[in-house]
């Protein structure tokens, strides 16, 4: 994800960060057995998914009194899974 910008002057912002999500298979020759293996958020980045911004209060654009509050979540922690698949 790319620094990103939340005004039109460019003065708040988010920075940018990567995220490494990796997936692989193995499926038996005779296609009745396959394992899947999954990382999410291989590198365990830090980083928060922002929504939006807004200013609260009545301070002025620019100067100290101006409190900007932003919204998001954090991006998922490091996350393993394996399945074991079975065809019938």
């Amino acid at each position: 994800m790319d620094q990103r910008y939340f005004d039109i002057f460019n003065t708040n912002e988010e920075g940018s960060y990567t995220r490494l999500d990796l997936q692989a298979s193995w499926t038996s020759n005779n296609g009745r057995y396959k394992v899947l293996g999954l990382v999410t958020n291989a590198t365990d980045e830090e980083a928060f998914n922002t929504h939006g911004c807004g200013s609260q209060g009545t301070g002025t654009y620019g100067t100290s009194d101006f409190v900007l509050t932003c919204g998001g979540r954090a991006l998922e922690q490091r996350l393993w899974e394996v399945q074991f698949m079975l065809k019938l």
